[in-house]
């Protein structure tokens, strides 16, 4: 619609950083940075406009209409981004057949969102890795418990979950997320934190081809793992 979206992470100079002051509006995907765009408002007079991370294809086009309409413009027909997806998912899922799926929280703030997504798609999800759920995960949470009354929620900070085996039973297990991997014990899984800057149809799609490419490849899950921010063994 010929609007320049700036981003943060593209900037490659603190001038270029700089320009992002001269936005009239901010999006943010994730409810941690609410903080940041509500100050960002009150010292620069910029809007703000969250639209979350999701996968469910009716909320990612409410999304659409909502940045569409504070833009003035018109949101496009998702119909062919809708058919790019499921074809994505279809391809992936006749790959991993019916291969237990683990996800946990680190992986999306909106872990039931995507596993009501996979499982909508023939998936198999058996496990659930989170300690607290946000409200807007309601409806998901509700259709998750209808539906898949058997998937296994797991805290990941509960002093017990240490002393439980760390293993899917024998049965391989394709994990998204770090700490889902390390709580099943399984080589093959999605390295991606925060969503990994997927987002809406195109981030559905580059996540099954992720799911597909894990699924192939085992991974060094205690290299990568416990070698976190710039490469360092320890944070501190």
């Amino acid at each position: 619609a010929g609007f320049r979206l700036r981003e943060i992470t593209s900037c490659r100079s603190y001038a270029e950083y700089q320009e992002m002051a001269e936005s009239f509006l901010n999006l943010y995907t994730i409810p941690a940075a609410k903080a940041a765009v509500v100050q960002l408002e009150h010292r620069l007079g910029q809007k703000y406009l969250y639209l979350p991370q999701c996968f469910g294809y009716d909320e990612i086009d409410q999304n659409q209409r909502r940045l569409a309409e504070a833009l003035g413009t018109t949101a496009p027909d998702s119909a062919q981004a809708r058919l790019a997806a499921d074809a994505a998912l279809a391809r992936a899922r006749d790959l991993i057949g019916n291969t237990p799926i683990a996800i946990d929280y680190t992986l999306t703030f909106r872990p039931l969102s995507l596993a009501r997504l996979l499982a909508e798609h023939g998936f198999k999800v058996t496990q659930l890795f989170a300690d607290s759920f946000i409200a807007e995960e309601k409806d998901d949470f509700d259709w998750l418990q209808q539906n898949l009354p058997n998937l296994k929620l797991g805290a990941t900070t509960h002093v017990k979950r240490r002393m439980l085996p760390r293993q899917n039973g024998g049965v391989p297990c394709l994990a998204l997320g770090q700490k889902a991997a390390y709580f099943t014990g399984t080589d093959y899984f999605v390295n991606v934190v925060e969503g990994g800057g997927m987002y809406g149809y195109d981030g559905i799609r580059r996540l099954a081809g992720l799911m597909a490419e894990a699924f192939l490849a085992p991974k060094d899950v205690k290299k990568l793992i416990q070698v976190k921010g710039l490469g360092c063994d320890c944070c501190l």
